[in-house]
């Protein structure tokens, strides 16, 4: 009998013993060759990712746990008065628009407040996305002079009207000026897709100016039944707890300050990033975190030869700038500041959108020293998503409830997504009723297993480019390498269609770490 081994031990538990010490040997042992170095690093690499797998598998259960709906139950209200409405929406942008066509749609009695009189302008990059142009082809358009008998969608309505311009070919432009221009378009296949299913027949983004946009969403809605109000500014939310309403108190903007109270069973805080009215009902407490410009650039008088481009000045990052063309050769130039950079601030947005312009060597190239240039507007950008955007009989969605990308600055279809997702959640509270603050938790759990918990990965890259712009570096060198195919897919992740965390996978990260390996390895030479 060998020595050290329990004489009460069977045959099995001594195999199993002894198999376990050539293990460790094997394993932890310096390796003797090359062979057994390459087995070691196999099983370590293997064991690495069982255990990320495990981790992903339970954060995964625990998520769809955590976001799983809530049961309505049956509760008691009294009666509507008369010349109340079931849903009082404040803010007839992409959110709210989106949010009163389908409740409309569903029989609901819906008010829509609009502060200003379209047709009104909203300054933003003006860059529609995918998920939104989805949307936009579901809605009916309003009747136009020139539409089709049978009626027509809002995407279709713009089309014909000529107001909007696909962004068939496009690209970026990298902090050390490295750029890959392509047609995403072309090899975009629809997400879910069978694979016998043809490549999309339009861009993954449009331009559409807002004033053009914003007004087509609200006459769709009021065209659904909707009853739109323009030129009414909301003071203030007042909640009935005894007759369980809404008292929304509004001043016309057109000069007269005449006031009129308005009464509804729900409230939608719409009203855009500043969004003054969630502030004084407590869901909002901080002002918007960044800001954009905008700037359109006369046709016939730039440079630019593509359909959109995002240029990463060094400075600006984790922020950025970007060109899009609109139908007539029009241009808009817009500068994002993003936070992450502490070295700027909101503060600095006019000067940094017009140094860029006129000193970035890439950016000042494609705009050219002809263009004539509108005088620069800004909007705020509440970034990153708010953490409770329900209450009792009360939702807060769009660029109110931050539901704009904090790596993008994108929210447009963000905000339609989540406006057509909470007038499912009201139009399944009405059923029951109940309109409490629990049921209408369903909402938040919507957009956020949707695209609010991506909104956190966001920030880590945010702050990740800004300490390490080569990143980006590497990603267009990628793109150069990989071509068209790979900036449809890096096209997808930048509108929304996919979550940041795709730039993990092996396929696409190992291209970009061997990008990255090669631009450390060179960058002396190119100094």
């Amino acid at each position: 009998m060998n020595k050290g081994v329990d004489p009460s031990a069977t045959v099995l538990d001594i195999m199993k013993e002894q198999m376990v010490q050539v293990c460790k040997e094997f394993l932890f042992s310096k390796p003797k060759t090359w062979r057994h170095f390459g087995l070691q690093l196999v099983f370590f690499l293997s064991g690495l990712t069982f255990i990320f797998a495990l981790f992903l598998m339970t954060w995964s259960i625990l998520f769809r746990l955590r976001m799983r709906k809530t049961k309505g139950k049956r509760r008691e209200y009294p009666a509507l008065e008369k010349g109340a409405y079931d849903v009082v929406i404040v803010g007839a942008g992409p959110a709210g628009s989106t949010c009163a066509y389908y409740l409309a749609k569903a029989g609901r009695n819906v008010l829509l407040l609009e502060k200003k009189k379209f047709p009104r302008d909203k300054f933003c990059g003006d860059a529609v996305c995918t998920q939104a142009l989805d949307i936009m082809d579901d809605m009916i358009a309003a009747p136009s002079e020139g539409a089709p008998a049978e009626g027509e969608s809002v995407l279709d309505c713009i089309m014909r009207e000529g107001k909007g311009h696909p962004a068939s070919n496009g690209g970026l432009v990298s902090p050390s000026g490295f750029s890959y221009i392509g047609s995403s378009a072309e090899n975009l296949v629809p997400e879910n897709a069978d694979k016998n299913v043809k490549r999309l027949d339009r861009a993954p983004v449009i331009a559409i100016k807002r004033i053009h946009m914003d007004e087509k969403l609200a006459k769709a809605a009021e065209y659904a039944g909707a009853h739109l109000v323009e030129e009414r500014s909301v003071e203030n939310a007042v909640f009935d707890n005894v007759k369980k309403v809404w008292r929304v108190n509004t001043v016309k903007e057109d000069g007269s300050k005449e006031e009129e109270t308005y009464t509804g069973r729900i409230v939608v805080c719409a009203d855009g990033a500043p969004s003054r009215l969630a502030m004084k009902l407590g869901l909002v407490s901080s002002p918007p975190q960044g800001i954009c410009s905008r700037a359109f650039v006369e046709g016939k008088t730039h440079n630019f030869g593509a359909d959109g481009l995002v240029f990463y000045p060094r400075d600006l990052l984790p922020g950025y700038c970007a060109v899009f063309r609109h139908p007539n050769d029009e241009l808009n130039f817009c500068t994002y500041i993003i936070p992450g950079n502490p070295k700027v601030t909101n503060d600095d947005l006019t000067r940094l959108h017009h140094d860029i312009m006129t000193k970035d060597p890439f950016v000042s190239r494609a705009i050219g020293p002809n263009a004539v240039v509108e005088r620069m507007k800004a909007g705020s950008l509440r970034l990153g998503g708010i953490s409770k955007s329900y209450a009792e009989q009360l939702v807060v969605i769009g660029d109110a409830a931050g539901q704009i990308d904090p790596l993008t600055g994108e929210g447009i279809h963000h905000a339609m997504v989540a406006g057509k997702m909470a007038s499912e959640t009201l139009i399944e509270a009405f059923s029951y009723p109940d309109f409490s603050e629990q049921f209408l938790k369903n909402y938040h759990k919507s957009w956020y297993s949707a695209f609010g918990w991506d909104f956190a990965m966001s920030m880590k890259l945010a702050i990740v480019l800004y300490k390490f712009p080569i990143i980006l570096d590497a990603a267009t060198k990628a793109l150069e390498a990989k071509g068209d195919e790979f900036l449809a897919e890096w096209a997808k992740v930048m509108t929304g269609q996919r979550p940041k965390t795709y730039f993990f996978r092996p396929d696409v990260s190992l291209v970009m770490t061997w990008e990255l390996i090669k631009l450390v390895i060179t960058a002396p030479f190119r100094r």
